[in-house]
């Protein structure tokens, strides 16, 4: 009897359209939400605009490191 060649299992999903760095670069011309804080909505909208994906929870990720830059800033203006 034949030993069956087993193929690597292949990865799943797509290839990310951007890198993190690329999406962080369109997500701060974002309009601002309530309160001046990154909208994940805005955020969401910019980066569809220009024709990329972006996945909830890299959004979600986006969303809040863009936030830190903002509460970043605003501690170093005070």
């Amino acid at each position: 009897m034949a030993e069956a060649h087993v193929l690597p299992k292949k990865r799943t999903g797509r290839k990310p359209a951007a890198t993190d760095d690329e999406l962080r670069a369109i997500a701060r011309t974002a309009p601002l939400g309530r309160d001046g804080r990154a909208s994940s909505r805005h955020i969401e909208t910019v980066v569809r605009a220009r024709g990329l994906s972006i996945g909830r929870d890299r959004r979600d990720k986006i969303t809040r490191q863009v936030q830190a830059e903002l509460d970043s800033g605003r501690a170093d203006a005070a």
